[in-house]
């Protein structure tokens, strides 16, 4: 998390402040999207369709 810190106040110096501005926004929103998609049982359903494949 600090090396993120440092590569976007880096990023203020180097680029648009509009653009970083973008860029933490358009991360955020990917994150939020992962989250709202995130199924906790999606490894665990994995196996068990393998497991039941396999019996076949």
């Amino acid at each position: 998390m600090a090396c993120d810190a440092v590569i976007v106040a880096a990023a203020f110096a180097l680029v648009e402040p509009s653009r970083v501005i973008y860029s933490i926004v358009s991360a955020v929103m990917v994150n939020l999207v992962l989250l709202w998609n995130h199924r906790p049982d999606a490894q665990l359903l994995s196996h068990v369709k393998t497991a039941f494949v396999a019996r076949r």
